[in-house]
């Protein structure tokens, strides 16, 4: 793979890593955050400089020219539009593309119910990932955005991820959730995920606990009491519900979040909204 932003940003050419100013850093990341769209001059200038010099325009047209040269032999090309710039490459060249190229197989595999394929497809995609996107790139504050979505779409794929093991079965997950409800201690749906994941490593009481600190955090936090996912997989623990046991390959005892986003949230007619489809 040529490109890699994901991380820190890479670029491999035909005789090995690629060396770029820091400018030029700036705006070839721009760039491989949003490929194969058409990247205003504005929002170039603005990537490049919160306080842009008089010369923005003419200095950003020298950088995207020494980045032609300097990229000479790789597969990525800058083609320039009427408004902006947009970079091509084919597939396979750029991390982000196979990340999200991984992450729609593994939906399909998913609503196909061939969960060993998603499975396989969504740890592809979430091992692309080694950093925060661009992070040793000097990027302005108006690619803060873009950087908070790229790695809101990590966490909904590493849940999807997470929920297609358990429904797998997969008894090894505890380790990795409690990582994931520190680093978001907020997101009601990892620590649903945690709960269960304790309950069937046989740690019911940790589950619970896992409840009443998840509870005490959004109190505290937010001032609110856990939602319906988390309230009635602690009222299942608490009654000692065998759903919460289901066989590998049978849908979780999970909320309505674990629902595909392509997928309009669904419920059984009479029945707890809380299972997969």
């Amino acid at each position: 793979m040529e490109f890699a932003v994901l991380g820190p940003l890479r670029v491999h050419g035909p005789d090995g890593p690629v060396h770029l100013s820091a400018k030029q850093r700036a705006v070839l990341a721009t760039l491989l955050m949003h490929p194969r769209v058409v990247v205003s001059t504005e929002r170039l200038i603005a990537a490049v400089w919160d306080d842009p010099p008089r010369s923005a325009v003419a200095n950003l047209q020298t950088y995207l020219s020494q980045l032609r040269h300097a990229l000479r032999g790789t597969s990525l090309r800058l083609r320039t539009e009427s408004s902006g710039y947009v970079c091509e490459l084919p597939p396979g060249q750029l991390d982000l593309l196979a990340f999200e190229e991984a992450v729609r197989r593994a939906r399909k595999a998913r609503e196909a119910g061939e969960r060993q394929a998603a499975e396989r497809a969504y740890g592809e995609a979430v091992a692309l990932w080694q950093g925060s996107p661009a992070e040793d790139a000097r990027l302005g504050g108006v690619m803060a955005a873009r950087i908070a979505e790229l790695e809101e779409q990590l966490v909904l794929a590493r849940s999807e991820w997470i929920d297609v093991r358990l429904e797998l079965g997969r008894d090894d997950l505890v380790a990795e959730l409690r990582t994931v409800v520190a680093a978001h201690p907020l997101r009601e749906r990892s620590w649903a995920q945690l709960m269960l994941a304790l309950h069937r490593s046989g740690r019911r009481s940790e589950a619970l606990d896992a409840f009443r600190e998840a509870r005490t955090l959004l109190a505290g936090e937010l001032g609110i009491e856990p939602g319906p996912e988390l309230a009635e997989l602690h009222a299942a623990l608490l009654a000692g519900d065998p759903a919460l046991s289901v066989r590998p390959g049978a849908p979780a005892f999970l909320g309505p979040s674990c629902q595909l986003p392509a997928a309009p949230p669904t419920s059984s007619a009479g029945g707890p909204s809380w299972r997969c489809c």
